[in-house]
């Protein structure tokens, strides 16, 4: 009899009820250095998601070959974006002191403000700065600067150590504040994405720098990862994640969290021997979202080298009303023997796109029936 039960508990559907925790939100700064001309591009893409980004040029370089003109950077300002300093010229802040150290910051926020922009942030070249910069900074006007650096992956947050996905809304400096580390071309989209999602965990203000637009260059961003990148990124605004340049970022009030009523019930259909083949299925009784990752449990991701809570998986469906939708988890590129070895977990989450509420389900392969 006991077969029997576990044959038709395989077979059938169980249902689970998820429970709403906290939301957490995220805000994204896309910030953009050095006022290459091919940035013009680059703004191109990201209004094409329905974005916006925080440029930050040096006044010195504008009009250069192969940099923005003053007409370009006046017309990303018309077209929404935000226009930060850079300093009159790259030159690092902390390798000058005194009159030197003020003429490069102040001359360039007064330059930009000649255009009849507004200036609120600045970003430090080459991301060092130290308390002199820090003061000269400040005292020339800017209400936030930018380090680099200070948010996972970085150098200067290696684990075992204090490693925190986000910069906090209220930062410990305003005048330094942390963001992850340089994107190029190794990042790719789903580094990218990566960076996000592990943002949204804890919620924050998650700042990623880009610097050269270039196709043909292997050290530059690409088109198509960019622009693939900020479609990914506009959709998330359904679950909390917020694109905002950095002077609205920094201004904008801490946000409260909202206990709220599940909305969503998830029946999956999981056993041992078919767990890469699981298709989950989500019933929505509003517009929401659905993220399906497999991750590797703890122990098996140190067994595997692999990063505990770092989707090897990843699946994504929008329902823009209610319904009911199968949701197939996708391995990404060489996860697939990860997934096996470790005996996968399946998690389903989901968010609301009208009361924001999410839950969160786990269901692992057994040798008896599946649960949820």
């Amino acid at each position: 009899m006991t077969g029997v039960r576990a044959l038709l508990a395989t077979a059938l559907l169980a249902f689970v009820t998820l429970a709403a925790p906290a939301q957490a939100e995220t805000r994204v700064t896309l910030g953009f250095d050095d006022a290459t001309a091919k940035q013009l591009d680059a703004a191109t893409l990201v209004e094409a998601a329905g974005l916006r980004a925080t440029f930050y040029v040096n006044s010195g370089a504008i009009g250069r070959p192969g940099r923005l003109t003053w007409d370009d950077v006046r017309g990303l300002a018309d077209r929404g974006h935000e226009i930060g300093g850079h300093g009159v010229t790259h030159t690092d802040l902390t390798s000058i002191t005194g009159d030197e150290l003020r003429e490069t910051v102040c001359d360039d926020r007064d330059a930009l403000l000649d255009q009849g922009l507004a200036i609120s942030s600045f970003a430090y070249p080459n991301g060092r700065v130290n308390i002199e910069a820090r003061d000269v900074v400040r005292d020339c006007g800017y209400a936030t600067a930018r380090q680099v650096g200070g948010v996972f992956p970085s150098a200067l947050c290696t684990p075992p150590g204090p490693c925190p996905f986000a910069e906090t809304f209220a930062p410990r400096d305003p005048l330094a504040t942390r963001t992850a580390p340089p994107a190029n071309r190794g990042w790719g989209v789903t580094r990218l994405q990566e960076a996000v999602m592990r943002a949204e965990r804890t919620g924050g203000w998650l700042q990623l720098i880009f610097h050269r637009l270039d196709d043909s260059d292997p050290g530059a961003i690409t088109s198509a990862t960019l622009s693939a990148f900020t479609r990914w990124l506009a959709e998330r605004a359904v679950l909390g994640t917020t694109v905002m340049t950095a002077a609205d970022a920094a201004s904008a009030a801490p946000p409260e969290t909202a206990h709220l009523a599940p909305v969503t019930s998830v029946s999956t259909r999981i056993t041992r021997a078919a767990l890469r083949q699981a298709r989950p299925l989500v019933r929505c009784a509003s517009a929401c979202v659905v993220e399906v990752s497999v991750s590797a449990t703890t122990a098996s991701a140190a067994r595997l080298g692999v990063r505990a809570g770092i989707p090897i998986a990843t699946g994504r469906k929008i329902l823009t009303r209610a319904g009911v939708a199968a949701v197939r988890p996708v391995p990404l590129p060489g996860a697939a023997d990860a997934w096996a070895d470790a005996d996968g977990r399946v998690e389903l989450r989901y968010r609301s796109s009208v009361t924001s509420s999410g839950g969160l389900a786990v269901a692992r392969g057994t040798r008896a029936s599946p649960r949820g």
